[in-house]
């Protein structure tokens, strides 16, 4: 799917409002985050440093109250309040992965205490690996968006409206499509290496402590994704293959970077957005 598709779907879309999921509402308005997020590159955010730097040594930049506020929060709402995916078939014009810089700074400190010691991880090592499963995760929600816009496009009217309509009615839906995108993370654990070791084992161990579907990742399968997300089609169909293949390639981290943008197939990078929380005033919002 190319970005002249994207662009007829956002000019055609219908007036009156889009579905908007519970856990959508949670992460934009159930704390102060700063309305006006910076736009940050693939490698701006890669390179940033999320910690607050005391007595020469990295530290979390949240700690006490806050860490309980995210630790209670995410075992409701999960990645999605820590990260983001808004739809292009929405309303506002800011589609593309929002990340929450304080969800960054919790499950990296989350990662270095599951991590066994004797890795030696460092700050910015669990850094980069939350940084890498978030965007992996929500890079899976844009996936199934393009795999509802190309059946849209076969003739399959509102598919994506209806997807997410029935996931505000069917709690069943929605955990497995958070199992979908945790599987996308499993998919790609090849992106999760430090120094030549992969440290998906780490990644896992988070992802099976967290939520209902989130946590289902493991029988997801390259033969039953589809069906996850709502898309039923006979294996061996062209249609099934093509969503397939498009899935795959939508849902890599190569999306995210500016050749994608530059590509003739694709023509666009999935945009990302940094928030932060106001103040950084959590007990108010706890």
């Amino acid at each position: 799917m190319h970005w002249q598709q994207i662009l007829r779907i956002i000019e055609e879309r219908p007036q009156g409002e889009f579905p908007i999921l519970d856990c959508e509402r949670q992460f934009f308005t159930g704390r102060k985050i700063n309305r006006h997020p910076q736009i940050i590159t693939y490698d701006e955010l890669i390179h940033r440093n999320f910690s607050i730097p005391e007595d020469g040594n990295l530290v979390s930049a949240i700690a006490g109250v806050s860490l309980q506020y995210f630790h209670d929060v995410h075992q409701t709402w999960g990645d999605d309040a820590l990260a983001y995916y808004r739809p292009f078939h929405g309303q506002r014009n800011d589609w593309g992965i929002h990340i929450l810089e304080e969800g960054v700074d919790y499950l990296a400190t989350r990662i270095g205490d599951l991590a066994d010691p004797g890795f030696n991880l460092s700050r910015l090592d669990v850094e980069y690996l939350a940084k890498q499963k978030l965007l992996l995760h929500e890079l899976g929600h844009h996936a199934v968006e393009i795999s509802h816009s190309l059946q849209e496009f076969d003739g399959v009217r509102d598919s994506y409206r209806r997807h997410q309509t029935l996931q505000q009615n069917e709690q069943m839906l929605h955990q497995n499509e958070e199992a979908v995108c945790n599987w996308n993370v499993k998919r790609n654990k090849h992106k999760l290496k430090i120094r030549a070791l992969n440290h998906f084992n780490i990644i896992s161990d988070f992802m099976h402590m967290q939520p209902d579907g989130y946590n289902n990742f493991e029988s997801t399968t390259n033969q039953n994704f589809l069906e996850r997300i709502g898309i039923r089609l006979q294996p061996g169909l062209p249609q099934r293959d093509n969503l397939e293949r498009e899935f795959r390639q939508h849902s890599n981290l190569s999306r995210l970077k500016p050749r994608s943008a530059r590509s003739i197939r694709y023509g666009f990078a999935v945009p990302i957005y940094l928030h932060t929380i106001r103040g950084r005033d959590l007990r108010r919002n706890n």
